[in-house]
């Protein structure tokens, strides 16, 4: 009985994490801005500029010799460089020639599955290569906009990194000047989660250590641990085939909800 509970506990787990990360997921409003579950939004509108570059050129970290220009929410142009035109970013050697527009507006897209939020770029340049920029949204109450430029961190994919409180959710919502954001509720999901985990690790061992027990003993409920991969596969699974089953019409959301199963075909006698 006690193997079934764990078991049921590592199924609503599994989900738990699943909503933990769904619930930071931003869709995309505009070209600058996206909407969080709970309701609460991330707006760069504050920061952009209308016929400049908000962020303007600045020497990459990496010492590739570029230095990038960037403008969210409104495409603009450097008439110093004949190939930066209607751009969100640009790229031009240190000194201001050989300008090329490696990102457009239209092409703006936000991300939610690295560690950061990104918001991504892409444009076919006039070289006939497609380049990639990607910018770390990062939330910091402390400052407006604190921009800074990587460089390249693969092949033709550009990053850059912009802490301000306007990444935030609704940490712009009443301009620059306005409430500093807070946490959104996928965070605050995911805190209270990691720390049950570190209570839950912490209390049996501790357990286990006034029990007599010592080295790989004392990691609470051992057993279930040995059989984690498993268990994994088999919560996987789980919500897998209730979702597969939810598509196909399979599962009785009405009623107890339970499986329906498709009527067996009788079949006449030869």
């Amino acid at each position: 009985m006690a193997y079934k509970r764990l078991h049921l506990f590592f199924i609503l787990e599994s989900i738990s994490v699943l909503m933990c990360f769904a619930a930071d997921s931003c869709t995309k409003t505009d070209s600058c801005s996206c909407s969080l579950a709970d309701g609460t939004s991330i707006d760069l509108h504050p920061l952009a500029d209308s016929d400049k570059f908000a962020f303007p050129y600045t020497v990459a970290e990496s010492g590739d010799g570029f230095e990038y220009a960037w403008n969210p929410c409104n495409p603009v142009s450097d008439t110093s460089q004949a190939d930066c035109t209607n751009a969100a970013s640009c790229r031009r050697t240190i000194g201001g020639s050989d300008g090329l527009n490696i990102g457009t507006q239209d092409s703006a897209n936000f991300d939610s599955s690295d560690t950061n939020l990104l918001l991504k770029y892409q444009n076919y340049a006039s070289d006939g290569n497609l380049y990639d920029v990607w910018v770390d949204l990062i939330c910091d109450t402390s400052t407006t906009s604190d921009f800074s430029v990587q460089g390249e961190s693969g092949f033709l994919i550009f990053r850059y990194t912009l802490k301000s409180k306007c990444c935030c959710p609704d940490g712009c919502k009443g301009g620059i000047g306005g409430g500093g954001g807070g946490l959104s509720f996928g965070s605050i999901l995911c805190i209270i989660f990691s720390v049950l985990l570190v209570v839950y690790i912490a209390v049996g061992i501790s357990f286990s250590v006034y029990k007599g027990k010592s080295g790989v003993e004392m990691v609470p409920n051992l057993a279930f641990w040995k059989d984690f991969p498993f268990l994994v596969k088999d919560g996987c699974q789980y919500v897998g085939n209730f979702f597969k089953n939810l598509i196909s019409g399979r599962v009785d959301v009405g009623g107890g909800g339970g499986v329906s199963k498709a009527p067996e075909a009788s079949y006449g006698a030869m």
